[in-house]
């Protein structure tokens, strides 16, 4: 149901705002729990990203060197499962 519908269904001004106001400090504090959630996912992305970029450098050094590449490989393909349930 829309939050005007509501507002609408209160004759009384009073009891209008009122209402408004709770549907707005509601609206308000899912906002701020998204905020925070968002912030924590992108906290803890930004240690599994530094790991996938650290493990694709030694994944080009080891092909300069013909040296078999395939447990860095397997490492990037769980940090990034681990990234992607964040």
């Amino acid at each position: 149901m829309e939050s005007s519908a509501i507002i609408e269904y209160f004759q009384d001004k009073n009891e209008r705002d009122s209402v408004a106001q709770i549907l707005f400090t509601k609206d308000q504090s899912d906002s701020f729990e998204e905020i925070v959630s968002d912030c924590l996912k992108i906290l803890k992305s930004i240690p599994l990203k530094e790991k996938i970029y650290a493990l694709r450098n030694e994944i080009r050094e080891k092909e300069s060197r013909g040296e078999d590449t395939i447990n860095e490989l397997s490492a990037i393909t769980k940090l990034r499962e681990e990234l992607n349930g964040l």
